[in-house]
């Protein structure tokens, strides 16, 4: 298990436990990469392009664990974020345009 920052440090992400998420390593690089996303019901977004993957179409939908307490569940603002900015763009973070963010 990994710990995996949901808006990346490179955008100005925060150390904070609600920008984090624990995944596998191969989750991990899935969601740092836009393969991936999550949705504000915590369940996984799989990218159209890459949906019909056998290692990917069976984590379509599924919920994640979320924790009780506000403070450690992941933060939507983040999620968004992370959707709108890297989801289905299919590069590496470091190569996506530098804005304010």
């Amino acid at each position: 298990i990994q710990s995996c920052h949901i808006k990346p440090r490179a955008m100005k992400g925060q150390y904070l436990p609600s920008n984090g998420i624990a995944l596998c390593r191969d989750m991990h690089y899935a969601f740092d990469n836009g393969f991936i996303a999550i949705d504000d019901d915590y369940r996984i977004i799989v990218a159209k392009e890459i949906d019909k993957s056998e290692l990917y179409k069976k984590y379509n939908g599924k919920k994640l664990f979320i924790p009780q307490e506000e403070f450690y569940k992941p933060d939507k603002r983040f999620l968004k974020f992370h959707r709108e900015r890297i989801f289905e763009k299919f590069e590496s973070i470091s190569k996506l345009k530098n804005e304010d963010y």
